[in-house]
């Protein structure tokens, strides 16, 4: 992990290895297409059950040549994160019939996006798939449809989702696929779902005791009056979208009087969220 293995490392590897070898990691290195397709071809990593590539810039070609390897027949479990896998490679993944054999597949931090998901939505191949991330992959609600409506991931238990781009819509879709009858686990967090209620009425086996969809809002007590502040409470306000970041700039600029092209420094922090209270001492 994270040491300087290049391609000519990986070949060393792939020439030398001790047989019976089941779990390889070589995560965070230096190997590009020429090492993955060495480890790819190497009859002395045949009992490799669990390949781990992540952050090496392998690419398509990379990928795919591990998963189309026969030398590489025990192979279930393949973490490719972050290796500079594209449309095109995830177009032609799914179109290997040596993906058949994976069984855990990450490919998150990849450049998927949602054709390279509807290519392994639509592909036969992912019907041993029973742990799938796609964890920061560029998708949208568009890919989120298409992996609904796949006909080969019955298996799947596992799905990563997050840091994507999902809003309700492709949360709508998920809760109603009916292609994904043994899903146990679902990660959908820092996505753009608002409205987490059709997720947990498709899959209440999902659901957490301390579910949002529960814990926000309760009745007022009774007993308090209006007090008027000696000084105005302030608060800030939402934005979810790139539109609600242009309107408050625009908002921004004509209270100061400002054209819309002048120049205007912003600083951004995160917000850390609490209740604001206001005490007057008598």
């Amino acid at each position: 992990w994270r040491n300087r293995i290049g391609d000519d490392g990986a070949r060393a590897i792939a020439a030398a290895a001790p047989p019976g070898v089941r779990r390889l990691r070589l995560d965070g290195n230096r190997i590009g297409r020429p090492g993955a397709v060495a480890l790819a071809g190497s009859p002395r990593l045949g009992s490799v059950t669990e390949l781990c590539l992540t952050q090496n810039p392998i690419g398509d070609d990379g990928v795919c040549a591990i998963v189309e390897s026969e030398a590489l027949a025990a192979l279930r479990t393949l973490h490719v994160y972050e290796v500079g896998l594209g449309l095109a490679g995830a177009r032609r993944l799914a179109a290997s019939p040596g993906l058949a054999r994976i069984e855990a597949l990450e490919l998150g931090g990849n450049g998927l996006g949602d054709e390279g998901l509807a290519a392994l939505a639509a592909s036969p191949h992912t019907r041993g798939l029973v742990r799938l991330d796609l964890e920061g992959s560029e998708l949208g609600d568009a890919g989120v449809a298409a992996l609904a409506g796949a006909r080969a991931l019955g298996r799947l238990h596992e799905l990563g989702l997050r840091y994507n781009r999902i809003s309700d819509a492709g949360a709508a879709a998920l809760a109603a696929a009916t292609g994904l009858p043994a899903l146990v686990e679902l990660d959908l967090a820092y996505n753009d779902i608002m409205d987490h209620r059709a997720i947990e009425a498709r899959f209440p086996h999902l659901r957490r005791a301390d579910s949002p969809s529960d814990q926000v809002g309760a009745p007022p007590a009774e007993g308090f009056g209006k007090v008027r502040h000696a000084q105005r409470m302030l608060s800030l306000e939402n934005a979810f979208t790139a539109g609600d970041v242009g309107d408050f700039d625009a908002r921004v600029r004509r209270y100061l009087n400002l054209a819309p092209d002048a120049p205007l420094d912003w600083t951004a922090e995160p917000k850390i969220d609490g209740l604001s209270l206001s005490l007057r001492y008598e």
